[in-house]
């Protein structure tokens, strides 16, 4: 498939080392990207100093003469964390400070060492430490409190990631270790999902996660899905000023699935009730012609929706638990490959990008394969989600920051194709 017509573009917003950062310095433990907004750069030499850059404004980088271990912009504002040990103890300064008034906002100080950090939402840094985790709020005077101890699976584990939920419901710490004294180049993935209202954890083997939530369709009849061609047909015909159809009568709405459609499910006694529902769409081979139309009803949604108009107006976001996506398949010739989970909303997609620069698209609904592509020759260490909904962005060790979106010329035409292969193949 030619570069124009995949369904994911890959392109180039910025080189690292253009700003004249040095290759030394782009690494995972010195590079950190909260988000879209900002880069963050520790650098050590020729002297101490933390380069923040503005991705409206790439080629203007702000170097200030910082000494720290860790610098973390916010995702949102123009707020700097910083974190550096104190000379002589085990204890470690944690402060965030406002750099366009200059002023240092919160400070603590952590007993322990903090093997890792994390601005988990715009207002909140998790904390991670060899014992346990905390999450420390940047607003009022709070000191950093405990949410939860880590588990025997993350121990001698590197920390390369923690996340949570939209609720604040649901946490998970992720890990590594060196592989089987057999296959020592297969790194070990570990991590530790826990749920705030249960104060309880659960020991997983994974490389990376991530949570999502989504609406969930029930399989439509074939008269159900010729009434939305009917109302599409409407809409069109009263664009030009005339009615085709007047006559017609609809049929009965269709009805609605409410609740969430899991990968992965955090909460068993939920699981159950999902299960049958789930497995119709997470594990068929051979498209039924009630999972064709249930794919075509999507793209007329999604034309839909770039005319401006809404098919089905009453649409009710779902209200169950956030459930935790995980991708089913196992790839075990990609173990020390794989590296992170992003979940672009807009398009319902799993981007699994790999540290040697492949990217795996799936279906967030079906877990589904859609697309595979190498989008970086150079080892990849950091990624971040784009706000938009659409993509996400990448930064490899050749100091290259990536952006890869959704291609919106050719998605749908590309969702028909797998659609008419798998009509082929049944």
């Amino acid at each position: 498939m030619a570069a124009a017509d995949a369904p994911i573009t890959v392109k180039e917003i910025l080189s690292l080392k253009s700003i004249g950062i040095k290759e030394q310095f782009i690494t995972f433990t010195n590079v950190t990207m909260e988000s879209e907004k900002y880069i963050c750069v520790r650098e050590t030499f020729p002297q101490h100093s933390v380069v923040i850059i503005d991705m409206s404004r790439p080629m203007q980088p702000l170097r200030r003469p910082i000494t720290a271990d860790s610098a973390l912009m916010n995702p949102n504002g123009r707020l700097l964390a910083l974190k550096a040990s104190l000379p002589g103890t085990t204890q470690e300064n944690l402060q965030v400070f406002n750099i366009e008034t200059k002023a240092k906002m919160k400070s603590c100080q952590m007993p322990g060492q903090v093997s890792f950090w994390k601005w988990i939402t715009p207002e909140l840094l998790g904390l991670v430490t060899q014992a346990s985790v905390y999450h420390w709020s940047i607003e009022g005077d709070s000191e950093p409190v405990k949410m939860f101890d880590r588990t025997a699976n993350l121990a001698n584990n590197q920390i390369i990631n923690y996340k949570c939920d939209s609720s604040e419901k649901w946490l998970v710490l992720i890990g590594i270790a060196p592989g089987s004294p057999e296959r020592p180049q297969l790194v070990k993935g570990n991590m530790q999902l826990f749920s705030v209202d249960q104060q309880r954890s659960q020991a997983l083997e994974a490389h990376a996660a991530s949570f999502a939530s989504f609406k969930v369709f029930q399989v439509m009849s074939i008269h159900q899905f010729l009434y939305l061609l009917q109302q599409k047909v409407l809409m069109l015909a009263r664009q030009h000023q005339s009615c085709i159809l007047s006559n017609l009568v609809p049929s009965q709405r269709p009805q609605l699935v409410k609740g969430n459609m899991q990968l992965f499910s955090v909460d068993q006694q939920r699981s159950q009730a999902l299960e049958a529902h789930a497995a119709s769409f997470a594990s068929f081979k051979v498209m039924s012609i009630h999972q064709f139309l249930y794919l075509l009803q999507q793209k007329v949604l999604m034309l839909a929706r770039q005319h401006q108009s809404c098919i089905l107006s009453n649409l009710v976001p779902s209200q169950g638990l956030q459930l935790l996506q995980k991708n089913k398949q196992t790839f075990s010739f990609l173990l020390i490959l794989l590296m992170t989970f992003q979940l672009p909303c807009r398009y319902s997609l799993i981007h699994v990008i790999t540290k040697l620069g492949l990217l795996y698209v799936y279906d967030l609904k079906t877990a589904a394969a859609v697309y595979t592509n190498r989008i970086s020759l150079d080892p990849i260490f950091l990624t971040s989600e784009s706000s938009s909904g659409r993509g996400f962005y990448a930064i490899n060790r050749r100091g290259q920051v990536l952006l890869a979106t959704v291609n919106q010329s050719t998605i749908v035409s590309f969702w028909y194709f797998l659609i008419l292969l798998a009509a082929q193949q049944s």
